[in-house]
């Protein structure tokens, strides 16, 4: 989307691109920053301004995540120096300083010293003592998708990357850490990790099951829909049922087991987002397993919540869900 430059006029000065980035971004926000990401591609020499410009927070915080998504579309070598600059730069306000990370996912495949910003932020966690805070946990995540981008195409860093994410999991003791880390692999999306997150499925920490779960999604492997059915049958926490059905929906499922556990787990269960979710759950497996659709049926017939319903008419007909809801009189 962002990569075609031309038949973009070519303002002079970053004085005359901001201002015409200012005037476009609040009716089409794709074309500002496909301006500027033009202009600062072909006048890196502005880089040196614009940073200064963003340490002495001149933008409000709207502007600056758009200008920042376009320094990193331009993915120059003098673009992610600035960038890795501005990271390091502990004068910079926190809030600034994260979303210059946040930002760092954009760019394709990052060089060496903004990688290095990068570890920098998230590898106090190598230290089993270390609290986390929002820089390292931020960092964390944005490596994971450095690591992401680097598969195939930069293979020492996604080394160092993994290296990175694995060292933290495997001796950080808070749950917390583990749970931001197993984010990252989710981020990394390596599917050679699937077996490390399996070990945190059954953890006893909810907000590790939770992690992993989710993580689970962007790692395919042969044994993940055993592993998501066998902890949803166990599982007694709310949270970590709904995050399961989540996972589920996101990756299907394939067995009569799978639909009995589902609708065993969640259809009656009280709240009814879990319901809402077992239902799409359920309803997107329908088409390749039909039994999948008798327990929405059944369900239905007694529910009264328009959010399960709403649910359910996405993959029962309307004379299916008036013959069901009339039945019971």
């Amino acid at each position: 989307m962002y990569a075609d430059v031309s038949g973009l006029s070519d303002p002079k000065t970053l004085d005359a691109a901001l201002a015409d980035f200012l005037e476009q971004l609040p009716g089409n926000a794709v074309k500002a920053k496909r301006a500027l990401i033009a202009f600062l591609k072909t006048h890196p020499d502005a880089l040196a301004t614009l940073q200064g410009m963003i340490a002495d927070e001149m933008f409000s915080d709207d502007v600056l995540v758009h200008i920042l998504f376009s320094i990193a579309k331009t993915a120059s070598p003098e673009a992610q120096k600035m960038m890795a600059d501005l990271i390091e730069n502990k004068d910079l306000s926190l809030s600034t300083r994260l979303r210059v990370i946040f930002s760092v996912a954009e760019v394709p495949v990052a060089t060496p010293n903004l990688v290095a910003a990068i570890r920098e932020g998230s590898s106090r966690l190598k230290d089993p003592r270390a609290p986390m805070d929002d820089l390292a946990s931020t960092s964390l995540l944005t490596a994971g998708i450095l690591a992401r981008n680097a598969i195939d195409i930069a293979p020492d860093i996604e080394s160092e990357l993994k290296a990175d994410i694995l060292d933290i999991l495997q001796n950080h003791p808070d749950p917390a850490v583990k749970a931001n880390v197993l984010d990252a692999i989710g981020n990394y999306g390596n599917a050679e990790l699937a077996p490390v997150v399996a070990e945190y499925i059954n953890a006893s920490s909810e907000v590790e099951r939770i992690a992993a779960a989710k993580a689970l999604v962007y790692l395919p492997s042969e044994g993940r829909e055993r592993l998501l059915i066998d902890r949803l049958r166990q599982e007694e926490r709310g949270n970590v049922r709904l995050t399961l059905a989540k996972s589920l929906a996101a990756t299907g499922i394939s067995t009569p087991e799978a639909v009995q556990v589902v609708a065993a787990k969640l259809l009656n269960d009280q709240e009814p987002t879990h319901r809402a979710a077992a239902i799409k759950v359920l309803g997107q497996a329908a088409e390749r397993l039909p039994e999948a659709r008798i327990p929405i049926l059944d369900h239905v017939t007694n529910e009264a919540d328009p959010l399960v319903l709403e649910s359910a008419g996405r993959f029962l007909s309307a004379y299916e869900l008036h013959t069901m809801r009339t039945r019971k009189d």
